[in-house]
């Protein structure tokens, strides 16, 4: 009751502040004050911010507060004498009581000392904006810090942030404060090390010529932790391997780090001191553990990190980096529960035994992979054949660019197979030029027109590669796809290897280049409820003997990624997911996707009906999820035929046959309940009133 009470008054006191607090904003700050009383991880993407501050205040004196480890992560960044250990304050406060009264003792011997002009909340909840509050000078957080955000003199807003982990949010508070443009995540800058190399190996006797890998087995929750006994397991076969094993942790999780380290010969275990830790980081040979803050540091020294990951944050792999690797198993309570952190809170409890299915002898061989490849007797690394089959008709406009793109590839050892469609244009003519300058092209004319998955077919029969892969002839490739493609798949023994691709009129490739390892089921529920997440062949990679077992494309129809990808990946063990863009899509008016209503949109119709029935039967438990995917994509052909207008078009067969489908496909899905809520709303209003959605939709687009 009592602390009801005082969040009561608490909550009146921020609304009186909101009104008339002062909002003039200080232009030249002389004291800086930087809340950053996180957990590891979060207080380390705290002191990121500090060059950015430095950078737009360079005569301020700059001054944070959080943890005791805030010592060892501002080490050289900032005066010791201006680092304050703060414990009243948390990062999460389900997980840690707070005293009032500590709060207002601390924030008060801290006001006096430092009289700050500028306060910087990067924990930014109901107890770090009240302690701001306390410190009496202009302040930034953001708005999320419940019903106490009126605290703050500066609220920056979430729905800019570029992703939901705690990494993206202190950077992106800082810009939004500056004004800056950009990006609120830059290189990383790791802490500064109190011990050299010579120091810290002579300090734990540890041999200079050992080669090192750290074990992380305590994490923030204990729900997320792989299971202890995997670790003991996995650190008895790097240690036959001839690795010097050292386990490292908070000091509270020494026990844990004592069960895993049994038996290990020579194992080393760091509890006692983070400097330590910190200091051994940079001389590593990888880093293997949970979601916990070493992983963040490791990441940050370039060290090689294998984390498991298991759908808890998924921004949280594109905020460390090309270097880390993450693990994610089956979760049976994902699909359709939106944001979801596997084992990660109390909202979804997840079964252990499914989540936790990543084996030691998995990682091992990963990391033996990863960190010395296969190699021939020679000693020169081993390329595997990849086979690339080009279906192409009348694409003599786009066709050398592809070609020379697939030719500047890095990885070498390609097959490149172009099937020309009976093309009457001079498709032949540039095919048959790449095929003399380049052995690695072969082509072959079809004098009947078969369509793109008759062609493939053939392609896939005969290609003699290890690994398939898919471009069109419209489209071109980024100079690393099938390097990266391939080493994804071979690092993490998948079926399938996935990149962003590039929707645009020009060459603009992109990303982070951080991977995750996602199941079938799981690229099925991508399929179903994200639209980045499409049906393309082209910005994938497969195993040969895989795409060969699964099935074959339909053929006599266009549209046909639409039936063969999703049931390819429902099929898939692990796919091995990037979002860096390594496709090139090319939309112009002459493709069948971008060009006016015609017959063969229909073949959406023919597709979807072969679709529905292989999902159905796999996952009956997203029977919503399937017929909403297929009643969207039925009224966005719908409105292609409407928008083309003409001849009357839209109340012909094609329209009647569409809504009809759309019509069949309504009836069992809830539209106030769907993933995509305003659209289904809209859509089934269109199917109500369709003389009047024609006319708005007509109305809209003219605009």
């Amino acid at each position: 009751m009592m602390k009801q009470c005082m969040k009561f008054l608490l909550i009146c006191l921020a609304k009186l502040v909101s009104f008339f607090r002062e909002r003039k904003r200080p232009v030249s700050p002389k004291r800086i004050f930087i809340l950053a009383s996180g957990y590891l991880g979060d207080t380390f993407w705290a002191v990121q911010t500090i060059s950015q501050l430095k950078k737009a205040y360079p005569e301020a004196e700059l001054h944070i507060g959080g943890r005791p480890f805030i010592r060892e992560l501002c080490h050289l960044l900032i005066p010791e004498s201006n680092q304050f250990v703060i414990h009243s304050v948390a990062s999460d406060r389900m997980r840690e009581n707070v005293s009032f009264l500590q709060i207002v003792a601390e924030s008060g011997r801290i006001r006096a000392k430092v009289k700050p002009d500028l306060v910087i909340d990067l924990v930014c909840n109901r107890y770090s904006a009240l302690f701001a509050l306390l410190l009496g000078a202009y302040s930034v957080g953001l708005d999320i810090a419940d019903e106490f955000y009126p605290f703050y003199s500066f609220c920056a807003k979430q729905s800019r942030i570029p992703g939901v982990h705690l990494a993206f949010r202190p950077r992106s508070i800082v810009s939004q404060f500056l004004g800056a443009e950009e990006s609120p995540l830059l290189r990383l800058e790791p802490p500064s090390p109190r011990y050299g190399k010579k120091e810290i190996l002579e300090r734990l006797r540890i041999g200079e010529d050992e080669k090192i890998i750290l074990l992380i087995p305590g994490a923030g929750w204990e729900a997320k932790r792989w299971p202890i006994e995997n670790f003991h397991i996995l650190a008895a076969l790097l240690s036959s391997q001839s690795y010097r094993i050292v386990f490292s942790g908070a000091e509270k999780e020494k026990t844990l780090c004592r069960t895993a380290a049994r038996d290990i010969p020579g194992a080393l275990i760091l509890c006692d001191e983070l400097s330590e830790t910190i200091s051994l980081l940079p001389h590593c040979e990888a880093v293997i553990g949970n979601d916990s803050g070493v992983i963040h540091l490791a990441a940050a020294f370039g060290v090689k990190v294998f984390s498991f990951f298991c759908q808890t944050n998924p921004e949280f792999c594109g905020a460390l980096g090309p270097h880390s690797r993450f693990f994610r198993t089956k979760c049976p309570y994902a699909p359709g529960k939106g944001e979801h952190f596997c084992c990660g809170g109390p909202f979804l409890e997840c079964t252990r035994g499914e989540r936790m299915l990543i084996s030691p002898e998995r990682i091992a061989k990963n990391l033996e992979k990863a960190l010395h490849g296969e190699r021939t007797g020679e000693g020169e690394e081993k390329e595997d054949l990849i086979s690339v089959i080009i279906s192409v008709y009348n694409g003599e406009k786009y066709l050398d660019e592809c070609l020379d793109s697939l030719e500047k590839q890095s990885y070498k050892n390609l097959e490149i197979l172009v099937l020309d469609d009976g093309s009457t244009d001079r498709t032949g003519e540039i095919c048959q030029r790449h095929a003399r300058r380049d052995a690695r092209i072969f082509f072959r004319h079809f004098s009947d027109r078969r369509g793109q998955g008759a062609r493939r077919n053939y392609g896939i029969e005969t290609a003699r590669g290890k690994f398939i892969g898919f471009v069109d002839g419209d489209d071109a490739a980024h100079p690393e796809m099938f390097t990266k493609l391939r080493d994804m798949l071979e690092l993490e023994n998948t079926q399938v290897a996935v990149c962003n691709l590039q929707v645009e009129r020009e060459f603009v490739f992109g990303g982070k280049g951080s991977m995750q390892i996602i199941d079938g089921r799981e690229a099925t529920r991508r399929f179903l409820t994200d639209p980045g997440f499409g049906a393309f062949s082209c910005n994938k990679l497969f195993r040969a003997s895989f795409l060969r077992k699964t099935g074959r494309y339909p053929e006599g129809m266009f549209y046909e990624d639409i039936v063969f990808i999703p049931r390819l990946c429902a099929e898939a063990d692990f796919l091995a997911v990037t979002d860096e863009s390594l496709y090139f899509y090319r939309q112009h008016n002459e493709s069948v996707t971008r060009s006016c209503f015609s017959a063969a949109k229909m073949d959406q119709v023919r597709a979807y009906d072969l679709l529905l029935p292989v999902l159905l039967e796999k996952y009956p438990e997203w029977k919503g999820l399937i017929y909403e995917k297929a009643f969207f994509a039925m009224m966005g052909v719908y409105n292609f035929l409407v928008l083309d207008g003409g001849d009357g078009k839209e109340s012909g067969e094609y329209g009647k046959i569409l809504l009809a489908k759309a019509g069949e496909y309504r009836k069992h899905i809830t539209p106030w309940k769907a993933a995509n809520r305003s659209r289904s709303l809209i859509f089934c209003a269109g199917l109500l009133f369709p003389r009047l959605y024609r006319f708005a939709l007509k109305a809209l687009y003219r605009r």
